[in-house]
């Protein structure tokens, strides 16, 4: 059996008196889509922060690809090594958030190149050559010179996993791309990470989309007040969960 791409082991982290994540474990094999439900405040996108490192926790270890790091092993949190493996693991991922947090004082071809040129130091013609390939994959390669604030939040929320793309993470984490969109408007970002999914990118989505994940995921966690409830495949936790939480939960989603 292959060594998954994502390991997570006892993750927890609070915040003040609150449990945000309590032992929190999962692993996830390269190229396949892992979708995260669950109630709001239940952790889900903690768990996406622990990953891409912009939450440090509290115990536990996160272990992407080559990439590990153990939060139990006494480094100090603000200690240059601690930092350096942060910086590590952050590279591992790109990230596509709620909102699509683009610069909006530059066009789209800027928003995509800035990371690629900055973090990653590459020149400018490389990285300009790579976001025009990603533009013409997401169906934008018109919107190039575009400033963002001309464009639709369906095609703002595209160019946001352009930007992700850009970094050439080894990880997608997608944070409910598509709950600040007009319904309308999901379909078209739905429909570019089924593309991206099917061109064998390995994908961890916190969506309450339950159609879209019960057709698009491999494994489907379901979260609640910070632990993980249940976790299997999408027929298993969609269509016969086995805790009556995620039976109400379930019921309360799809009966909308």
């Amino acid at each position: 059996m292959s060594t998954p791409l994502i390991s997570v082991q006892n993750l927890s982290k609070n915040f003040g008196s609150v449990e945000a994540l309590i032992d929190v474990s999962f692993e996830i094999p390269k190229g396949s889509v892992t979708a995260i439900i669950g109630p709001s405040g239940s952790g889900k996108s903690t768990v996406l922060r622990c990953l891409n490192s912009l939450v440090i926790p509290d115990q536990g270890s996160v272990r992407i690809g080559q990439v590990v790091v153990n939060f139990t092993d006494g480094s100090k949190p603000g200690s240059r090594s601690r930092a350096a493996e942060l910086r590590r693991l952050g590279l591992t991922t790109g990230t596509v958030f709620q909102g699509n947090h683009l610069f909006p004082n530059l066009n789209v071809l800027e928003n995509i190149t800035l990371g690629p040129v900055r973090v990653q130091g590459k020149s400018k013609a490389e990285a300009n050559a790579l976001a025009l390939e990603l533009l013409e994959t997401l169906g934008l390669s018109d919107k190039a010179t575009q400033p963002v604030a001309n464009l639709s939040g369906g095609q703002q929320q595209r160019v946001g996993i352009a930007r992700a793309l850009a970094l050439q993470p080894q990880v997608l984490l997608f944070d409910e791309p598509t709950s600040a969109l007009d319904p309308e408007l999901v379909a078209d970002v739905l429909d570019a990470i089924k593309t991206l999914a099917a061109s064998g990118w390995t994908i961890v989505l916190v969506t309450h989309e339950m159609r879209f994940a019960r057709k698009l995921a491999n494994q489907v966690v379901f979260m609640d007040q910070g632990r993980i409830v249940e976790a299997g495949t999408a027929k298993q936790v969609l269509d016969s969960p086995q805790s009556t939480r995620a039976k109400q939960f379930l019921e309360r989603i799809l009966s909308h």
